[in-house]
Parts: structure tokens; sequence; C-alpha cells
């Protein structure tokens, strides 16, 4: 298993995460700019280099309902590229449209 992701209360560069541009060519570019919304992007750890991940293979459930374990391990594919896993989306949401769920939301 991979390194758990944790919350903390702490000011320290442990626990120090930066939004990463999904497109290698444009990741100086933005660097220090505001996040898009709606856009794929990579959370990286900043002390270790690592992206965020979800571990769909360990799954909890909770008063929430299924939650998976969320790690600190950039997975790569055979051509050196982030697989799924570490692909997120900052989503805006319409307060007039709630749903309860992500899967609904993609609906």
């Amino acid at each position: 298993r991979q390194q758990e992701v944790l919350l903390m209360d702490a000011l320290s560069y442990d626990v120090a995460w930066k939004f990463m541009c999904f497109d290698p060519n444009e990741r100086l570019e933005t660097e220090g700019e505001p996040v898009m919304v709606n856009k794929k992007l990579f959370i990286n750890h900043c002390k270790t280099n690592q992206h965020l991940s979800v571990q769909t293979e360990f799954s909890h459930k909770t008063p929430f309902g299924c939650e998976y374990e969320v790690t600190a391990n950039t997975k790569l594919n055979p051509h050196k590229a982030e697989e799924l896993c570490n692909h997120f989306v900052v989503v805006m949401g319409n307060p007039a449209e709630v749903a309860d769920t992500f899967q609904e939301y993609k609906n």
C-alpha cells in the first residue's frame, strides 16, 4: 500500500499541496495562478512531489456512503503519463441543483 493521506491542523511544509495544470506544456505558465474550475488537474504534495491518488480497490462504508482511500502516489502508465486515479477536477456547484453524491452529479 502507498502513503495514506490524512487531514491535519498544522502549519508545516509536510502538509503543503499545490494544484498543477493537467497539460505539462502549461504547468510553468499557470504556476501561482488561480485554479480553473471544471478542468482536469493534479494535486501535488510539495515535499514528496507525489500526486494525490484515489485507491478504488480500497473502499470503506461510512455514514456518508462508500469512500475510497486517498494516498500520495503518482501512478504512471507505460507511456509515462499519469493514470486516471491521479486526475482531479475542482467542481463549482449550483446551490439550486443539489446532488447527494458525485455519481448523481455526473448524470
